[in-house]
C-alpha cells in the first residue's frame, strides 16, 4: 500500500481552524476510504518547541523554515517510499513550501504535490510577486502535480508558465450529513440567516451587519459563527453587532453537531467574502438546504449559477440588504433555492473528493 505524507502546520492550543484545516481532519478521521484506493495516509505535522513561543513571530517563522525542513528529512531516511502533498496557500508560506518541495525531491526523489487553497493567483504572490518567475521554474522541475481549488487560478498559474500537464482542478467537499436527527433548534424569526468564519474584514462582515442595521420592517434572525482574526474592525463590529440586539446570536467557533444543528436550522447562508478559494461553508451550506447570498469569487461561480445564489458584489452592503429582502419576500423562490442546492450537494462530497484525489495519485509515475 503506497504511503502518502500530508505535509501541513496544524493549529495548536486554540488556535484559529480554518477550511485547509478542516479538509485535512476530514481525511484523517476518514483513512478507510483512501486505504480502499490503496493508499495510507500520515500527517507531518511539525511543531516547534514551547520555547520559541517567547520570540518574535518574524523570529519563529523564520525559524520554522529551517526546523521543519531538518524534521521532515529526518522521518524520510526511515522511509522515503511516500508521495508528498504539501498544503499551502498564500505568500511567504507558498514560497517557503516551494522550497520545500525542491529540497525534497532532490534530496530524496520524492513524488511531491502541491495543493493551493487560495482563489486567485494575486493572492498567492501578495508581498512575493519577484519571486513569482523563480518559484513557477521550480514547480515546473520539482513538483509532479499541483492541485487547484479552481479552473480559474489554475489558467491564471498555466498563463504565467505553469506547466499544464501538472495542473489538476479538485474542488472542495462538505462531510456533512444531510439533516441531523440528534438536535433541533428552534425557529425564533421569519426568515433565519446564518454566517460561519472568522470574523475578519475581508470576509465582509461589516458588509453583512450593515446591511441587517438598515432592515427594521424584516423579521430575521441571525446566528453568527465564528471568531475574531481581525482586531482592526473588533469595535466597529461590535457596535453594530450590539444595536441588532436580538436579532442577532454569537454563537463563537461552532464544529460537530451543534454546526449541523445551525446549518440546519438556517433559510440563508450568507458570505460575503472579497476572495476565497472553494469555501467549504458554500459546500456544508448546500448540505443542509439552505438558499445562499454571496459574492463570485474562488471557485463559487463555477459551481453556482442564478438557481442555487444570489449574487452580491465585492463590499456591497447595499446588495445584501436587497438580496435578504428579495429571499424573505418570496417565499417560493426561497424554498426552490433550498431544493436545488439540497440536490447540488451530492456532487461534493467527502467520498467523491478522496477518490478524485487517489486518482490524481495514481497518475504520478
Amino acid at each position: 500500500m503506497k504511503k502518502v505524507l500530508l505535509c501541513c502546520r496544524m493549529p495548536h492550543n486554540n488556535s484559529y481552524v480554518g477550511g485547509v484545516v478542516s479538509i485535512l481532519q476530514s481525511y484523517l478521521a476518514n483513512e478507510m476510504l483512501f486505504e480502499k484506493e490503496g493508499y495510507q495516509i500520515e500527517m507531518f505535522d511539525y511543531q516547534p518547541d514551547e520555547k520559541w513561543d517567547t520570540y518574535s513571530s518574524k523570529l519563529r517563522n523564520i525559524a520554522y523554515i529551517f526546523q521543519q525542513r531538518k524534521a521532515l528529512s529526518n522521518r524520510l531516511r526511515k522511509d522515503a517510499d511516500v508521495i508528498i502533498n504539501i498544503h499551502t496557500s498564500r505568500e511567504f508560506l507558498f514560497l517557503k513550501d516551494i522550497l520545500l518541495s525542491k529540497m525534497v525531491n532532490r534530496k530524496f526523489n520524492c513524488a511531491v504535490i502541491i495543493t493551493i487553497h487560495v482563489g486567485d493567483i494575486d493572492t498567492v504572490f501578495n508581498k512575493i510577486k519577484p519571486f513569482q518567475k523563480y518559484m513557477i521554474s521550480c514547480i515546473n522541475s520539482y513538483v509532479d502535480k499541483v492541485i487547484f481549488l479552481s479552473k480559474k487560478i489554475e489558467k491564471q498559474f498555466i498563463d504565467v508558465g505553469l506547466d499544464k500537464e501538472k495542473c489538476e482542478v479538485l474542488y472542495n467537499f462538505h462531510d456533512m450529513v444531510s439533516v441531523y436527527k440528534g438536535q433541533t433548534l428552534e425557529k425564533t424569526a421569519k426568515i433565519h440567516l446564518i454566517y460561519v468564519g472568522a470574523i475578519h474584514r475581508e470576509k465582509g462582515i461589516l458588509e453583512l451587519l450593515t446591511a441587517l442595521n438598515n432592515i427594521k420592517d424584516i423579521d430575521y434572525h441571525l446566528d453568527l459563527c465564528g471568531k475574531f482574526t481581525d482586531k482592526s474592525i473588533e469595535d466597529t463590529a461590535n457596535k453594530l453587532i450590539e444595536s441588532l440586539g436580538e436579532k442577532v446570536t454569537l454563537c463563537g467557533y461552532v464544529s460537530g453537531k451543534r454546526k449541523t444543528a445551525l446549518f440546519n436550522r438556517a433559510d440563508v447562508l450568507v458570505l460575503p467574502s472579497y476572495h476565497e478559494g472553494m469555501p467549504l461553508v458554500i459546500l456544508e451550506g448546500l448540505s443542509q438546504g439552505c438558499a445562499l447570498i454571496a459574492t463570485k469569487v474562488g471557485a463559487t461561480p463555477e459551481i453556482l449559477n442564478k438557481d442555487n445564489v444570489i449574487w452580491v458584489d465585492i463590499r456591497s452592503s447595499h446588495d445584501i440588504e436587497v438580496a435578504i429582502r428579495n429571499l424573505y419576500n418570496s417565499p417560493e423562490t426561497l424554498k426552490k433555492m433550498q431544493e436545488e442546492n439540497r440536490t447540488l450537494s451530492s456532487k461534493y462530497t467527502l467520498e467523491n473528493n478522496i477518490s478524485m484525489l487517489c486518482k490524481v495519485f495514481s497518475a504520478i509515475k
